[in-house]
């Protein structure tokens, strides 16, 4: 996570702000990122902020196990109309890992064991990729496709069952040039799915709506019960719940969701 910290080094934090995220309407964000990047790359963010009509067609890959844990990017844009305004492809980012307990904490660990507030948070992104993006190197369509498929382990992780799991894309190619980027200040989130730890599922991310997000100081994995909190897991409870219901789990919209703890 040592880049998802460089990210955010900058940025002043306020430990007493419980819950900084905030999910932008289209026009805020096309005209927040022209403000601060060359790259426009969030103009096709219809979906969510202005009610598109979704087409999803990929399969939830999250419930089949293929053996390789491992998340493929090429269909993020699945949701999108009209693909013609697309202008950058995901590239790398961050993966969330997370569960809800009864009163609607974002938890990670296992309940009764080491259930913690906060999500999980694993590096999902080639350490190239990071390399790239902050020289702005141009990559071509092929060597994309390479980047696009990004191994992410869960082996540290000491929680088991269960978990919600988004994808935040933070790496970009654009598609005019070529030249890849990192956004400092915002970030796409992927609609949630499911999958269970350990079972190497396979995860085929769609995008859902950009996030301008300020994230509370990232920490390590407890190792025991927080006493009040995350007991007792209530959801998910099921690894088949519908795309719309799986939205209603947004880690961003969850107490302590942004709460982030480090999964080296």
């Amino acid at each position: 996570m040592k880049q998802f910290e460089r990210e955010h080094e900058k940025r002043p934090i306020d430990k007493t702000r419980k819950m900084t995220s905030k999910v932008l309407s289209t026009n805020q964000t096309i005209n927040n990122v022209n403000s601060g990047s060359t790259f426009n790359i969030f103009l096709v963010l219809c979906l969510f902020a202005s009610g598109c009509t979704t087409t999803a067609v990929i399969i939830d890959a999250a419930l089949y196990s293929c053996g390789t844990s491992t998340i493929y990017l090429s269909g993020w844009w699945t949701n999108v109309p009209d693909k013609s305004l697309i202008q950058a492809d995901p590239i790398g980012g961050y993966q969330f890992a997370y569960w809800v307990d009864d009163v609607g904490n974002a938890c990670h660990g296992d309940p009764g064991r080491n259930g913690q507030v906060g999500p999980a948070v694993i590096n999902a992104y080639k350490p190239k990729a990071d390399e790239l993006a902050t020289n702005q190197s141009s990559i071509t369509e092929e060597q994309l496709k390479a980047f696009q498929e990004i191994p992410v382990s869960f082996d540290n992780y000491t929680g088991s069952g269960l978990h919600f799991v988004h994808f935040y894309n933070t790496f970009w190619r654009s598609r005019s040039d070529g030249k890849t980027f990192g956004v400092r200040t915002d970030g796409v989130i992927s609609i949630p799915t499911i999958t269970e730890i350990g079972s190497k599922a396979c995860i085929a991310p769609v995008a859902f709506h950009s996030i301008q997000t300020l994230f509370l100081p990232s920490q390590a994995p407890a190792t025991s019960q927080d006493p009040n909190r995350c007991r007792v897991r209530a959801m998910p409870s099921d690894a088949t719940m519908s795309e719309e219901d799986r939205k209603k789990y947004d880690v961003f919209n969850l107490m302590h969701g942004t709460e982030i703890f480090n999964v080296p």
